[in-house]
């Protein structure tokens, strides 16, 4: 072929490559869905929803926080006689910029205000207080000082160590959506419970989270941030020095129980066999008196979560009082007043209904 010959076969390429690009220009511009009039609501300082207009419906858009965050807030789109509203399961976070995303593409971008003090974060306190722990342990807590960001990714300001082999490992179980109280500053962490169940697939596979003999050190990045924006003070650490795995269901009837005494809003103390799962343990005790009335007050957890105080509200009578136990309380390692972690489902097929509470009575004499 002749230079003739190839500049016009290198006009009909270029030709055609441009009518190429037109359509894929035309078809980009055909989908793009613009976004204007966006707005931020504010109600007693916190950024509860962001309402939009949409030059086409975008019922699928989703907002996430600005970067390379792949998990989307929580929340709800509603639409608007004008336009799009946003509501968030947990307000926005302040100072936090976020994106608007529609397939994959983002549409708009905006900004909660700044934060109003410059108080930093605290981790207040990791759950088991005690660093002995079972084999087969099966949830920590982290409470904060305040709320905290709605990142959708907090394991990654989470990393576990384990000082035996001097190696970084997975410990974990990473949830679509993450355990936060209502208040959201306190986040639940679940040791992989596939990896706890002897004969389960991802036991067979990977073995135990943590293992008998091996000490871990948890660490928590001080770049997590708060709802309000601000860091943590300092970064954390839990040290975990893990023994034999605890097989036995915690058993009432072998707490201790120390009455207070009589005319006096003295503590009611009760002291557990073992340490019990912090969480449960505030939510499942309740204290009646001789007439089956709830007696109003407030309870405390002690050292190590072995035992636990009752703050009463009024002053304790001479009769008879008694401890509700509701069978969900747990040990650390998930067993409950009922049955062990471990216990094959199966195996409970065919047998009485479990109790859903038990009680201990206790009296005040003087």
């Amino acid at each position: 072929m002749d230079v003739t010959g190839i500049n016009i076969l290198l006009k009909k390429i270029k030709s055609n490559l441009v009518f190429f690009c037109v359509i894929i220009l035309f078809v980009n511009c055909s989908e793009k869905k613009e976004i204007e009039h966006l707005e931020v609501n504010y109600k007693n300082g916190q950024a509860i929803s962001v309402e939009f207009k949409a030059s086409q419906g975008i019922e699928e858009a989703e907002i996430f926080i600005a970067g390379a965050s792949t998990t989307p807030v929580l929340g709800e789109v509603k639409q608007l006689e004008n336009g799009y509203q946003f509501i968030p399961v947990v307000p926005f976070s302040k100072g936090q910029s976020y994106e608007i995303r529609g397939n994959g593409v983002t549409l708009a971008n905006f900004m909660v205000a700044p934060p109003l003090t410059k108080e930093l974060g605290e981790l207040a306190v990791i759950y088991p207080t005690r660093d002995t722990v079972p084999e087969n342990l099966l949830k920590i807590y982290l409470q904060f000082s305040q709320p905290m960001q709605q990142v959708g990714e907090a394991l990654n300001f989470i990393k576990v160590t384990d000082e035996t082999i001097g190696e970084e490992i997975v410990v974990f179980l990473e949830l679509e959506s993450e355990l936060w109280n209502k208040a959201h500053d306190r986040l639940t962490l679940w040791l992989d419970p596939g990896r706890i169940k002897t004969d389960l697939i991802p036991n067979k596979e990977k073995g135990l989270p943590i293992l008998q003999g091996r000490e871990y050190t948890i660490h928590i990045s001080r770049d997590w941030k708060t709802a309000e924006g601000q860091s943590l003070k300092k970064d954390y650490t839990k040290k975990l020095v893990v023994i034999a795995r605890d097989s036995n269901k915690p058993n009432p009837d072998n707490w201790e129980i120390l009455p207070p005494a009589a005319g006096e809003k003295g503590q009611l103390q009760i002291i557990f066999e073992e340490p019990m799962d912090a969480v449960l343990a505030l939510e499942a005790l309740t204290i009646k008196d001789a007439n089956g009335q709830l007696v109003p007050g407030d309870f405390v957890l002690g050292r190590y979560e072995k035992r636990i105080l009752f703050k009463p509200v009024n002053n304790w009578n001479k009769e008879e009082y008694k401890i509700l136990i509701e069978a969900k309380l747990e040990d650390n390692a998930g067993n409950n007043l009922n049955r062990l972690f471990d216990t094959d489902v199966l195996q409970n097929q065919g047998r009485a209904l479990a109790q859903k509470s038990y009680e201990l009575a206790f009296r005040i004499t003087d």
